[in-house]
Formats: C-alpha cells, structure tokens, sequence
C-alpha cells in the first residue's frame, strides 16, 4: 500500500490498477484496503479490472472517480484543445 500512497501523492493524470478497491456503497467487490487509501490520499483518477462491477464508473466521497474495465472494452480519448 505505502507504493500506492506515494504514486497516489504525484498528481498523476490517473493510476492503473490490477486489483480493484470495493465500493460497499453499491456492494461492489474489490479490496477495502485499496479503496481506504485512495479515499485517504486525496483526489485521484484510477483505471482498475479484476473484479466485475455492473457499473463501469464511479465517484468516492473525495472526489476519486473509479473506472473499472474488467471484461469491458473502454477508449480513452484526450481532449481538443480550443
């Protein structure tokens, strides 16, 4: 966990995760130990499979959104700029 802190501290545009935090709040699996040190650590943008949740994004009470992709096809897009 004390690697996830420290990437979760750089500000990084998002974080790609193998293993998935739960997220009780909708009974969605996952580890409770991930998703208690992303919630501590601040703002956050994670990328994460290995558990299916029926919903493929999702938004903590700090503001962290969690896009999980297991057995999921997702495009990431970037932005135009004006």
């Amino acid at each position: 966990m004390d690697n996830l802190k420290k990437l979760l501290n750089k500000e990084l545009d998002f974080v790609l995760l193998h293993e998935t935090p739960n997220y009780p709040k909708l009974k969605f699996i996952g580890n409770e130990k991930i998703r208690e040190v992303i919630e501590k650590e601040g703002k956050s943008n994670i990328c994460c499979g290995h558990c299916y949740w029926e919903k493929t994004l999702i938004e903590l009470e700090n503001k962290s959104r969690i896009m999980n992709v297991d057995s999921k096809v997702v495009i990431l897009k970037k932005k135009k700029e004006n």
